[in-house]
Order: structure tokens, then sequence, then C-alpha cells
């Protein structure tokens, strides 16, 4: 098991409530939600810890940045990592 430290995440809620406003969530919901996240995970590599973070909100991450424990110290990640194409 590694040690992660997510320190910004975005979840897609974007389809919540199907255009329904009293089924959507609100913008403050959608915070405190993306808030929650935040923090130290224990996980088997990236994909365990967007499978633990959709377990834990019921949402898919859309962005994330985590810190990971490497023996010359921390790693910072984003999530997902796009490939440049020239």
């Amino acid at each position: 098991m590694e040690l992660y430290k997510v320190t910004d995440i975005e979840l897609y809620t974007t389809e919540m409530g199907d255009g329904i406003p009293e089924f959507m969530l609100s913008d403050q919901e959608v915070y405190v939600l993306n808030q929650r996240c935040l923090g130290r995970w224990k996980a088997k590599n990236e994909d365990d810890l967007l499978e633990q973070i959709f377990e834990f909100s019921g949402f898919p991450v859309e962005n994330m940045t985590y810190k990971t424990f490497q023996k010359n110290g921390f790693k910072t990640i984003s999530y997902p990592r796009y490939e440049v194409t020239s």
C-alpha cells in the first residue's frame, strides 16, 4: 500500500440530475463534496485510489492533483495525464 495525499480534486458531477434543477447538486454541495475527498488515502496504485474516491463520494474523478511519497521525497502528480502530440 502506498500513501497518497490528494491536494486538489474535481469530481464529475455535471450529469447529476439530468438538468432538472431540483435534482442537481448546488455549487455549495459540489464544493463540500470535493473538499471531503482531500487529504490522505492509502491505496495500492492510482487506479485503486480512483476507485476508493468513487466509492467514498459516489462520483468519478474528473481532475485531481496528489502527492505520493518516494524515497527522495514527495512526487506531485496530476490526473488525468494528457499526452502532448505534435
